[in-house]
């Protein structure tokens, strides 16, 4: 997910933020070490020199000689300082639109090796959901060997329209002239481009001549979160000599610094649209810029983390489950679904950290032996019941415990802890509804101490 591209800035930058000593006034004394830490941070993570400068000039004449607030610290009026200036730099000015007239015309262009193939099949799926169903996707990618082929593969998975090309006779110019006819009565026709280094100039000789021809809508450059500085470069080259209308950052579940998604607007002034992860065609993400500073200023992420539990089940699914609640019927069957769908969320230790104060401990709960294996056991056990077990948790005495153990290959004492869950789940939910969010919180953290 993409927690794991920020989970060493933002560790570093809510250090530098408990270093802001106490007093009634935010100075340049009580902030000059942690925005120094904060600084050191941001250029580790590969974000310019120029970006960094422009940025704490800002927040120094933001933050010095503001008065805190009664029951706010300096340190909090400090992160909001810090916030909102990394939210001017991340914000897009307006949200992508989709024009009235179809089809709606995307052209993706960058290196090889960036995720443009898998992009292009990523964004079929996700304009389905805004529906734009009937989608036609043509690659003029000639050069790398089986571009085309992996594309066709993919299109077939998302329920795409393909045209096809033979590589060995047919230019790129005259397959996108070709494609048209076909692509121009559909509703969302997506151009997958070859990639081509931004110093090759008859290369992107080719793409602008491909622009002029396809008249797209958008250009979104894919980039490669993982490239660093150097995807800024690119990034500035394919706007000044292609013109971009996007960018689509990709890979960012794996191991990037963060500069990327911190520098690519300032960089180039174009919008960063969407956040790929993995290669499965439904990750693929908008990209909210309030959620990005959150995350990276150790905030949390708790609207993606709802959105996330929406996907997971429906909403029927909740409406029945907070009747079982209210009514005392709330059984391991249900018990197992909140399993289930903790699993469709991307397992415990993912979970956590869309958690405000919370995102760096997985390492703690592993230490502890709490981990996405615990919900695989616990699932097995559950699956071992009969139907009568799992909805009456009270018959499950000596014998039966046995057999159920056996069953899921785990033992009584783990059976007996999940059955001990299970009741202080049940009872924790009968007040859960009456709960604050800040009785939540402290609720959770103190589950970590």
């Amino acid at each position: 997910m993409v927690f794991s591209m920020f989970e060493s800035l933002s560790s570093k930058i809510s250090n530098a933020f408990s270093k802001i000593r106490k007093g009634s006034v935010v100075t340049a004394a009580n902030i000059e070490d942690a925005l120094k830490e904060i600084r050191i941070a941001l250029l580790e993570a590969d974000v310019p020199v120029e970006v960094v400068k422009e940025f704490f000039e800002k927040v120094k004449v933001d933050a010095l000689g503001e008065r805190v607030l009664k029951n706010i610290s300096p340190e909090k009026m400090v992160v909001e300082v810090v916030y909102n200036n990394m939210l001017n730099i991340l914000k897009n000015d307006d949200d992508l639109k989709i024009p009235y007239e179809k089809p709606f015309k995307i052209m993706l262009v960058g290196l090889q090796g960036a995720g443009k193939t898998t992009t292009a099949a990523k964004l079929v799926q996700y304009f389905a959901k805004q529906n734009l169903k009937k989608a036609f996707l043509t690659s003029v990618d000639i050069y790398r060997p089986a571009a085309i082929e992996q594309l066709h593969m993919l299109s077939e998975s998302v329920g795409a329209e393909f045209f096809d090309a033979d590589p060995s006779k047919d230019k790129p110019l005259d397959i996108l002239k070709n494609a048209e006819k076909i692509g121009n009565k559909k509703d969302l026709f997506i151009l997958d481009t070859a990639g081509r280094l931004h110093t090759d100039d008859a290369m992107m000789e080719e793409l602008c001549a491909l622009k002029m021809e396809f008249n797209p809508h958008e250009v979104f450059l894919v980039a490669d979160s993982m490239t660093g500085q150097d995807s800024l470069r690119i990034a500035k080259e394919f706007n000044e000599k292609v013109g971009i209308t996007g960018v689509i950052l990709t890979r960012m579940d794996g191991d990037p610094r963060g500069g990327a998604a911190l520098s690519m607007k300032f960089v180039t002034g174009k919008p960063i649209r969407f956040i790929g992860n993995g290669e499965k065609s439904d990750g693929l993400e908008k990209f909210h810029p309030d959620r990005i500073a959150q995350k990276i200023l150790g905030m949390g992420d708790v609207l993606s983390l709802i959105e996330k539990a929406r996907e997971a089940s429906s909403e029927d699914d909740d409406m029945a489950l907070a009747k079982k609640i209210q009514s005392g019927k709330f059984d391991l069957n249900d018990f197992a679904k909140q399993f289930s769908k903790i699993n469709k969320m991307g397992g415990i230790l993912n979970v956590i950290k869309y958690l405000p104060g919370l995102q760096n401990a997985s390492a703690m709960l592993q230490n502890r032996g709490i981990d996405d294996s615990m919900i695989t056991k616990k699932l097995a056990m559950i699956s071992s019941m009969t139907k009568a077990e799992r909805k009456n948790p009270d018959i499950i005495k000596s014998s039966r415990k046995t057999r159920i153990t056996k069953g899921s290959g785990t033992t009584i004492q783990d059976l007996n802890k999940l059955l001990t869950e299970f009741n202080q789940m049940k009872e924790m939910m009968r007040h859960l509804q009456k709960m604050s969010k800040g009785d939540m919180m402290q609720m959770m953290k103190s589950f970590m101490k």
